[in-house]
Formats: C-alpha cells, structure tokens, sequence
C-alpha cells in the first residue's frame, strides 16, 4: 500500500472508532493537555525532543478518545506527530488510573543531509499504555508510552520506534 492509502486507512479507522463511541458521550468530559515528549525512531541518532498538546473526550464508559499534536527536535532534524488514540482504563474511575489502547501515527520527518535514508513521511500503528492520575477537582498528571511500527516501512530507521509524554491535562 502507499503512503496515502495507509493515510486514508488510518482516518477511516478513527473516524469509525469516534463515531462508534459518539452515541454514549452523553456523559462526556472533555480534557486539554500539555506535556514533554520524547521520540526515539529506529536507528535515527538521538532522540526527538519537545511540546505536545492533546485534546481527550472521556465517555461514560472507561474509555477516551484522544488526540495529539507532538513536535520534536534533535541531532537529526525536526519530527511532527499527529497521534489519535483510544485508551480502555482499568479501574473504577472512568479516567483515572492505568490505561490500555491503540493509536495511530502521522509522522513528518525533515532530516539533516547526512540522513538521507529515511522517508520523510511516516504512518505507523502502535500500542497505547499510560496513567493518569488526578491530583486535584480538574488537574490530572499522566505518563504515556507509545511503541509504534511504522506501515510500509523497509530501512531500519523507519521500521519500528516509541514515544513517551509526561504531563499535565485540565478536565473542563
């Protein structure tokens, strides 16, 4: 598959998962975040480093769907991730404590000359595992890890990586 097949297959699979989940938000919450994170791809020397936002509606069963904007610098350029994801948490809170999911990846890669080998556009599918937890009416901490392979991909540098954020979300 290309590039824009896996992107219209990612959207779709999103897209799908909202609209599944939009008949129960009746009892929704709605959560804003900010956070550092850290990229690690391949064999890409150095890690991917900076600022993510994220926009987290909470339905009335444990589940959330999310979605993340990352931006990152290091040794070997500049990294964009547009990240939607859907977490299951465990627990009796419908948003607080560990969480389990998936996500999807949309990277944009602007490399150095000296790392000519990687694509410049990633898509990857990956797990979702993290905790949030509450720290006061509408604060929360959360800690995300996100391993990934990308779709597609056949270098080293592209085949397989993993994030993490550290944070902060504000429930409105």
């Amino acid at each position: 598959m290309n590039y824009v097949s896996n992107f219209i297959l990612l959207r779709s699979l999103f897209l799908m998962t909202c609209l599944h989940f939009s008949q129960s938000l009746a009892a929704q919450d709605i959560s804003l975040s900010a956070g550092m994170n850290v990229s690690v791809m391949g064999a890409i020397e150095g890690a991917f480093v900076g600022p993510s936002i994220g926009l987290e509606v909470t339905t009335s069963i444990p589940v959330a769907v999310d979605f993340e904007v990352s931006i990152g610098s290091g040794k070997s350029g500049n990294l964009l991730i547009l990240q939607p994801t859907v977490k299951y948490f465990f627990g009796k809170q419908k948003d607080n404590g560990f969480f389990l999911g998936t996500h999807g990846k949309i990277m944009s890669l602007a490399e150095q000359e000296d790392h000519q080998f990687l694509a410049d556009h990633l898509y990857a599918l990956g797990a979702t595992l993290g905790i949030k937890q509450k720290l006061g009416n509408h604060l929360n901490f959360m800690m995300v890890t996100t391993p990934h392979v990308t779709l597609g991909g056949t270098n080293e540098g592209d085949v397989a990586g993993i994030g993490l954020m550290v944070g902060l979300s504000y429930t409105l």
